[in-house]
């Protein structure tokens, strides 16, 4: 006994219906989580790390390496260590990765940086070096970056230079600065 074209019909419409319902929620979960995908996508292509001249960056998968214009170039954490109840939006880590410098004085350019920072209202600044295959990036900063009420916390962030080239800027709230200083501390230089 066959079925009627009534049922048969009600059936491929029900398949185009349910079909069309997996495409679109397929497509705005692509969009809603585009970042993800493309993420996911370049972490496919290229690995876990992204060299730039003679330096190669981890890219942990949480984290996504993108353009930023003018050969520079962001890694941004895709995720957050804060746990706290969300008031207003979570910020994420980022480094900057500025495209290669002359460097030939490091403490000169960041002695005018500090001297900004002072300019700025910014009364506490820390230092630190952080090595890098016998290549000795110095790093100032520790300071909070105001959000104006943006952020639920606000972000510290860091300037670093080294002789050999290498600048960039870490901004992260303080529970995620562990893991970006982790990413900092495993670049490699190739010789």
């Amino acid at each position: 006994m066959g079925m009627g074209p009534e049922k048969s019909m009600a059936r491929v419409h029900l398949k185009f219906t349910a079909l069309a319902i997996l495409v679109i929620g397929g497509m705005w979960a692509a969009h809603h989580h585009w970042i993800h995908v493309r993420s996911f996508a370049w972490h496919i292509l290229h690995g876990q790390a992204l060299q730039i001249g003679e330096y190669v960056f981890p890219v942990p998968w949480n984290w996504y390496p993108q353009e930023a214009g003018n050969g520079e170039r962001v890694l941004a954490r895709l995720d957050t260590d804060d746990r706290t109840p969300r008031r207003r939006m979570k910020a994420h880590a980022s480094i900057v990765l500025l495209p290669k410098q002359n460097n030939p004085d490091v403490n000169l350019q960041l002695s005018k940086r500090l001297d900004l920072l002072k300019k700025g209202g910014v009364d506490t600044v820390l230092q630190q070096n952080v090595n890098v295959n016998g290549d000795v990036m110095s790093c100032i900063g520790g300071h909070k970056f105001d959000s104006y009420g943006l952020y639920d916390s606000d972000p510290v962030t860091w300037y670093c230079k080294s002789f050999g080239g290498l600048d960039m800027v870490l901004t992260a709230t303080e529970v995620d600065l562990k893991e970006a200083w982790d990413l900092v501390a495993r670049i490699e230089k190739k010789r």
